[in-house]
């Protein structure tokens, strides 16, 4: 699900690996550049993750690949130097509702909200104003 222009969307979105359901939210905000919500859980290809949640990213199609062109958003630094050389520097990035943690993001127009933990799946809502 997503959007090509302002609004609010509000979705259930499921895992990569579940079977069915909606697998990102993407707030295509030009041409070229675009924010994407994925709910990452510790199994399949992401069974060696340190946190879950939420994972916001941009991409920018106008960078060319090895350059850059998507741009993890974290929730919050990664303070754990153990974590950060067990996990990489983004270990902390997903957005959840744990303790202590955030569950809203927002870069200029766009914000993107974790509502409710159902199961392995997340309620997002996104919105963005132009």
């Amino acid at each position: 699900r997503g959007l090509r222009r302002p609004g609010t969307i509000e979705a259930v979105v499921t895992p990569l690996e579940s079977a069915g359901g909606i697998k990102a939210i993407v707030i295509q905000t030009n041409d070229h550049t675009a924010f994407v919500a994925e709910v990452r859980r510790p199994t399949g290809e992401d069974d060696d993750i340190c946190d879950e949640g939420l994972l916001v990213y941009t991409v920018d199609s106008r960078i060319i690949n090895g350059s850059g062109p998507v741009r993890v958003r974290p929730s919050q630094s990664s303070p754990s130097a153990t974590l950060r050389e067990q996990c990489g520097p983004l270990y902390a990035a997903p957005f959840d509702l744990g303790a202590g943690e955030v569950a809203t993001f927002t870069e200029g127009a766009v914000t993107i909200e974790v509502l409710e933990e159902i199961g392995s799946d997340l309620r997002v809502r996104a919105t963005w104003t132009g």
